[in-house]
């Protein structure tokens, strides 16, 4: 998804052949010239070339990606005149790339494509606007929007840009689509031990592109419209994604979606700035951004701008109508109907639902009614309530159900969830509790917590529960870590008699099982099974250790291998245990 203030887009089209002609070209012409004056060294050329030809091979079909045709509305200068001027002026300005076309698309975002051609042909450069970008910004800030985008593609800064781009998205390409074999083998090996590296260097080049591309902007169009535009699009963003929240919330309401989307959100969304535009602009300056965003945070940008972060002044019109202009009304009404039949399926499934909860909930009212619930009739009749009604009804819901089953750890879980969607912070105890009585809750309820802390701008939530956070995923990767690997020094106890049992008639029904070996250890986060099996000649051992993994997964945690040379000890071991043995 393309963001305000986007890195450069680049659709890399077919093979590695479009990145560096110059240098196959060079290759194929070199080897023909070296062939047609050494002919005896022929058989020899040709011996080197197998293996040069196979490496290459794999590259070039590793990297080959066809890329989908440009989006969006193709708007042109007679449709409308004052944003091309406004175009053509900042692409002198910033001494920018030519656009050749610029498309309007039903994203809160901008940004600018790059279709590679053939051979030496330079690119075709396609500039996207979103229109809830226009109308949410008045002119001049659309224009900071555009000379940043320009910014990523101007002189040795542009050409860096690209090229990091371009290296990063072959890097994540390469290690998924390296074909099979040997010398693709060894290729995903080193690009896996490379990629990362090249992906953290070129990660701060990318972040540090990203204030001289704000800095270009400032330069064109002034350091306080620059950050006003950054400012307008950190709340007039909320306000649309919220916006689209409401629309899809009706899909419970109704069996068709609505017709006109995007004329109802341009005309309602984007009001002037408010108490609720005060609220979300705080929240986006505390929020920092991960190591996934090459994009700085918003109150770094603004710092760097020397931009005080407060409410810009309303506009008179927005960039919507003085740069479109008359085929405003021709967009709206092509996204709203573009929109409309993408999102009808989808809007009857989420109707179809919930007339299924609806009913699902009245048969277990009307049981209740009747019968005391057991508990997971309880705990499914909190859930629809929580979904239908709302998360206060749901907490209310879900409090009831802990007062008949104290130790129901989910249900506590789903309380403190339900409490903090309702805003109401006595969900952090309840999240705390229910992590402390079921281990396995730990991460999710730190998670939600953070993320509760960071949407209400409450600094010491974030302050106190982050740092535990991140402890709990380390404990937790380094848990995983544990399990997935076992040596001669574990400590392997016979299983009791009654796991025994449920192992047999679990592993009954499977197929492809000579002899079955089990026992348990005892890992920090619980206790973990552990078996060895013996495949039958007519069988892999792959097939049959994926077949007795799915039988087994009821019975808890599981760790299986195969029997091997490397694996006599373990074999070994379980065999001398009293109820080691499963099936023999």
């Amino acid at each position: 998804m393309r963001g305000p203030f986007s890195t450069p887009i680049t659709p890399l089209t077919g093979s590695l052949f479009h990145a560096d002609p110059q240098l196959f070209l060079g290759l194929a012409a070199g080897i023909v010239v070296f062939l047609v004056l050494h002919p005896g060294a022929a058989v020899g050329g040709i011996k080197l070339l197998i293996p040069i030809g196979t490496v290459a091979l794999s590259l070039i079909l590793a990297l080959r990606v066809e890329w989908p045709r440009p989006d969006g509305i193709l708007i042109d200068e007679a449709e409308a005149p004052n944003l091309h001027q406004s175009v053509d002026t900042l692409r002198t300005a910033t001494k920018g790339p030519r656009i050749h076309e610029v498309r309007i698309t039903g994203e809160m975002n901008a940004g600018i494509a790059q279709y590679p051609r053939l051979l030496f042909l330079p690119s075709r450069n396609i500039l996207y606007l979103g229109l809830p970008l226009l109308q949410a910004l008045a002119p001049e800030e659309v224009e900071a929007v555009i000379a940043h985008e320009m910014g990523h593609f101007a002189g040795a800064h542009g050409r860096t840009a690209s090229f990091i781009y371009h290296i990063r998205m072959r890097w994540s390409q390469l290690g998924e689509r390296l074909s099979r074999g040997i010398v693709a083998g060894g290729l995903r090996r080193f690009f896996r031990w490379y990629g990362p590296w090249f992906a953290a260097y070129s990660f701060v080049l990318a972040r540090r592109q990203e204030y001289e591309a704000d800095a270009l902007a400032a330069r064109i169009v002034g350091s306080a419209t620059t950050g006003n535009a950054l400012i307008r699009i950190a709340y007039q963003s909320a306000r649309w994604y919220e916006g689209w929240s409401l629309i899809w919330a009706r899909a419970v309401e109704r069996p068709d979606p609505p017709s006109s989307p995007y004329r109802m959100l341009g005309e309602v969304a984007f009001a002037a700035p408010d108490e609720s535009a005060s609220d979300m602009l705080a929240r986006a300056l505390t929020r920092q951004r991960d190591l996934d965003d090459t994009h700085p945070s918003l109150s770094q940008r603004l710092a760097a701008l020397d931009v005080v972060p407060q409410l810009p002044p309303p506009f008179a019109e927005p960039a919507s109508i003085v740069l479109l202009g008359p085929a405003l009304t021709t967009i709206v009404d092509r996204l709203d109907a573009e929109w409309h039949n993408a999102a009808e399926e989808s809007w009857a499934e989420e109707f179809s639902a919930r007339q299924d909860l609806l009913a699902e909930r009245q048969a277990l009212e009307d049981r209740a009614g009747v019968e005391d619930l057991d508990y997971e009739g309880r705990h499914r009749l909190a859930q629809s309530v929580e979904v239908i009604d709302g998360p206060q009804q749901g907490a209310d819901a879900f409090a009831a159900v802990l007062e008949g089953f104290p130790d129901a750890h989910n249900s506590r879980f789903r309380h403190g969830d339900a409490l903090l969607d309702a805003g109401d912070e006595a969900g952090v105890a309840s999240l705390i509790e229910a992590a402390r009585g079921e281990p396995a809750l730990l991460t999710a309820a730190l998670d939600r917590i953070v993320r509760y802390g960071y949407a209400t701008g409450h600094e010491q939530l974030i302050a106190t529960f982050e740092p535990q956070l991140e402890a709990a995923i380390t404990a937790e990767q380094e848990a995983r870590r544990t399990s997935s690997a076992i040596d001669e020094s574990a400590t392997i106890r016979a299983l009791e008699a009654e796991k025994r049992e449920e192992l047999i008639q679990l592993t009954a029904g499977v197929a492809g099982v000579k002899w079955l070996l089990a026992g348990v250890r005892d890992l920090a986060n619980g206790q973990q099974i552990v078996f060895v099996f013996a495949a039958r000649r007519d069988f892999t051992g792959a097939a049959v250790l994926d077949a007795l993994i799915d039988a087994m997964l009821p019975a808890g945690d599981l760790i299986g291998i195969q029997h091997g040379r490397g694996r006599r000890w373990l074999t070994k071991r379980l065999r001398q245990l009293p109820t080691g043995v499963i099936q023999d």
